[in-house]
């Protein structure tokens, strides 16, 4: 694998890095397709995370992944 393309587990931790803690949480997860279709706003997904509340906690666009 190049490592313009390394995965996110590839790329953490870090040899730095100690887990202090790890649980599985409940998020309400929102995938939209968004875009026109044009090469300035091409269509794609977007992947949205937000908390029990409503408050977003992350989101990825695919564009970021091309």
């Amino acid at each position: 694998m190049s490592d313009s393309k390394k995965s996110f587990t590839e790329e953490w931790p870090s040899e730095n890095s100690k887990v202090q803690h790890v649980e599985l949480v409940s998020v309400i997860q929102v995938d939209s397709i968004i875009g026109t279709g044009t090469d300035k706003r091409p269509m794609r997904t977007l992947r949205q995370f937000f908390s029990k509340e409503g408050k977003l906690l992350a989101q990825h666009d695919t564009k970021d992944s091309l």
